[in-house]
């Protein structure tokens, strides 16, 4: 039967329709009348075949092609419709299930992917938001109302500010069922993420969260980790993990502490006894060069080309951070805010061989092709003799005090300033 829908002309141009209306969203001009059109011939092939002729009609297809556009309803109709055609009160799946990809709008900014985006999801979009932020919108449209999702993705949403609006569109219209934090636990080879699994429903009935959280003693050993994780489910104990319940109010808008009570009592009092770091220093985020190995050279590269001395700074990344200390590796930053490229010729002759790449940068149009793509908080970097770096996100205290005028790449570290 699904065969026999998806070979029906009448179907084809219900597809052909779904993709001018989504092309709208990738910035294909369409005329005020194309839907009246559209409808007025959508039962017949001759009246149809006419509007296949048009230019609009036609940059929507190409669009569709170039984009990948995917119907869900059209593509599984029998979710969502019943015989008659008819939406059914239950219409959406029993479970969605996945594991979004990780990167954020900074790679695709400026593309019609990212505007598609900003503007279809308004509500939780930043441009700094991760890709994952849209997949969790996307999945509440898709299963039921008795359904369930369930994701696996990057840990840093249920904190980061940025997500305080995804969070909110979570929490509003959803309940989260139970949370499995791997904490430390690395469960893709290859990929230093710190992820959780969030189940979620539909229904707002429940009173409390589950958290699942499993301890850093299991190195990440899969084996490990899938047996703690049958054990705790089924009510078990282990050494490596441990099952407690939050209030389900406590995760809303603001960051998801997921701690259990005990900590989350600590936590409470050192806030009510303590000030907040802000009141007394600056903070602010590393600067983003938008392609890393552009701007990021070793001694080889340097010597190679004789890159000049005045545009290089000593380069600091996350990992090169230890308590109190800094373990550098081999490569410098090329830094060119507030001078002219001319000035420096061995160096422009370098970055030449990146010219393409850096001026398709996601805010070419905003920046020289040889400048960084968002010099965030520059100031900090160029006008304090010391400086207190540490990680943007960690799991243990890695502070260090710079007076070598350390630079950064691609913010993944945060400085800190004692007010005047």
């Amino acid at each position: 039967l699904y065969d026999e829908i998806r070979d029906d002309p009448l179907y084809t141009r219900l597809f052909e329709l779904a993709n001018v209306h989504t092309a709208e969203g990738f910035g294909c001009d369409v005329p005020e009348n194309a839907y009246e059109q559209m409808a007025g011939a959508i039962e017949d092939e001759e009246d149809w075949a006419e509007i296949r002729d048009e230019d609009w009609f036609t940059a929507a297809q190409a669009t569709a092609d170039e984009q990948d556009f995917f119907h869900w309803e059209l593509e599984f109709p029998e979710v969502f419709f019943d015989s008659e055609g008819e939406k059914m009160g239950e219409a959406g799946f029993d479970a969605v299930v996945g594991n979004p990809p990780y990167f954020n709008l900074e790679t695709i900014k400026g593309t019609p992917a990212n505007e598609y985006l900003r503007e279809r999801y308004a509500g939780i979009y930043s441009g700094k938001a991760d890709i994952l932020y849209f997949f969790f919108e996307k999945a509440s449209d898709l299963y039921s109302e008795n359904g369930s999702l369930s994701f696996i993705v990057s840990r840093y949403f249920t904190e980061a500010y940025n997500a305080k609006h995804l969070r909110e569109s979570v929490t509003d219209t959803q309940s989260i069922a139970s949370i499995v934090d791997f904490n430390n636990n690395q469960v893709f080879d290859g990929v230093d993420t710190l992820t959780v699994i969030v189940n979620i429903r539909k229904s707002i009935s429940d009173d409390q969260t589950t958290i699942i959280q499993l301890d850093d003693g299991l190195q990440s050993d899969g084996s490990a980790i899938a047996n703690a994780l049958t054990e705790l489910n089924t009510g078990g104990t282990v050494n490596y993990g441990s099952t407690y319940t939050i209030p389900a109010s406590s995760l809303g808008r603001e960051r998801w502490l997921i701690l259990p009570k005990e900590t989350r009592e600590v936590k409470s009092q050192i806030e009510r006894a303590g000030q907040r770091l802000g009141k007394f220093c600056r903070t602010g985020q590393g600067m983003m060069t938008g392609l890393n190995e552009a701007f990021t050279v070793t001694s080889d590269e340097i010597s190679k080309w004789n890159i000049e001395s005045e545009v290089l700074q000593p380069l600091v990344k996350n990992g090169h951070l230890r308590p109190y200390l800094y373990r550098g590796a081999d490569k410098e930053l090329i830094y060119l805010e507030n001078k002219n490229i001319n000035d420096y010729p061995n160096t422009k002759d370098y970055l030449l061989n990146y010219k393409d790449d850096l001026e398709n940068r996601a805010k070419a149009g905003d920046v020289k092709w040889y400048r960084f793509q968002n010099p965030i908080n520059k100031d900090l970097f160029e006008e304090y003799e010391q400086k207190i770096i540490c990680p943007f996100i960690a799991t243990d205290n890695r502070f260090y005090l710079d007076d070598i005028g350390l630079y950064n790449d691609g913010g993944d570290i945060e400085i800190i300033i004692q007010n005047s």
